[in-house]
């Protein structure tokens, strides 16, 4: 089958008022007026990106009543479940939620974080997690990442009266979860904004910060979890516009200065100069071993690098993903070299 080329049409000369008015390339000027930022406040928002700039996080319709909820259970104290997917968004997006937590000063042992292995239990929150938090006497749920199709479980959960929030991204199948006490979600937000581009991290982050301004503002700024944030962002591969491109600008700031997050700093460092950083070096670094720990089936030890704060429990962590991310190199090689064995790949490419 043949394919064509279509090449994009670029106003050339706004593409030249552009480049001139910021002091930028004409071909760079070109690729942005073709891509639909063609105007001075849509090139500036790209170009520098910032923080006050980030839409509202009570955008989501829900975020209202989710906000409110989580902030009772934080000042009550109350057993709280998180339930996430198993690759670096879903991991980022149950650090987030945690380190939240804790830094709002909340027992960690009245916080049940289940990272589960996809070869054991699959995709999506599960019974057997509804289960351990009433064992725990928890009346909440937090869905990082997944949640949006897991309508029996989520309807199991209100039968014994637990409150389900759901923070994912990914397609609904025929509906929202009906049965949720909270769904945030992009495609519930009525208007176009950007932060119908948002990763599960993102999203988990929108929740975290406006939790944050339910409960008052002595507590750390949410930005201080944008480099978390920033690796589920990147490793989902979705948009970097509008906020997404804010929130890796911030984030990387972050990582580069070393003031974030002590785990992903320590993971930085042993891969590459942590104050060059980029986000292809995430993209092709950082995330693959985040990544690797549910590739090996325990998908629990990226979760606690990042939420530990010990330095001499990070630095074994860190090594312990070194560590599978060797094991999952040498199988991805080892694949190779069977199927090229077998003549199913040209040998020579």
């Amino acid at each position: 089958m043949t394919k064509k080329w279509r090449k994009r049409t670029c106003d050339e000369k706004l593409a030249r008022e552009v480049a001139k008015e910021f002091g930028i390339s004409y071909l760079l000027s070109k690729i942005l007026v073709s891509r639909g930022i063609n105007s001075p406040g849509k090139v500036e928002d790209f170009l520098y990106p910032s923080l006050e700039k980030a839409e509202n996080p009570f955008v989501f319709p829900d975020m209202k009543k989710a906000s409110e909820r989580l902030a009772k259970a934080i000042l009550n104290r109350e057993v709280i479940g998180i339930f996430s997917d198993a690759d670096a968004d879903g991991i980022t997006s149950a650090a987030v939620i945690s380190s939240f937590l804790r830094d709002c000063g909340f027992p960690e042992e009245n916080i049940l974080v289940r990272v589960p292995s996809r070869d054991k239990e699959g995709y999506g929150l599960t019974k057997d997690f509804i289960d351990q938090v009433r064992a725990k006497n928890s009346k909440l749920i937090i869905t990082a990442d997944c949640g949006i199709r897991n309508h029996e479980e989520i309807r199991y959960a209100k039968l014994f009266g637990i409150d389900v929030i759901v923070c994912d991204h990914h397609h609904p199948d025929y509906s929202l979860p009906q049965h949720a006490f909270a769904v945030l979600h992009p495609k519930t937000i009525p208007h176009d904004s950007s932060t119908k581009f948002l990763s599960g991290a993102g999203v988990s982050f929108e929740l975290v910060a406006s939790t944050r301004a339910k409960i008052g503002k002595d507590l750390p700024k949410p930005r201080k979890y944008l480099d978390i944030v920033t690796v589920g962002t990147i490793g989902d591969m979705v948009p970097l516009l509008g906020d997404n491109r804010i929130f890796v600008k911030f984030g990387i700031d972050l990582i580069r200065g070393g003031t974030g997050n002590i785990g992903l700093a320590t993971l930085a460092q042993k891969v590459t100069k942590r104050e060059k950083i980029s986000s292809r070096d995430i993209q092709m670094r950082i995330v693959p071993r985040i990544n690797s720990s549910g590739r090996a089936g325990k998908p629990e030890i990226s979760f606690r690098l990042l939420f530990e704060q010990n330095i001499k429990d990070v630095e074994k962590l860190s090594n312990e993903i070194e560590s599978m991310n060797s094991w999952r190199r040498e199988t991805v090689d080892s694949i190779l070299d069977d199927i090229k064995f077998l003549g199913l790949i040209d040998k020579s490419k």
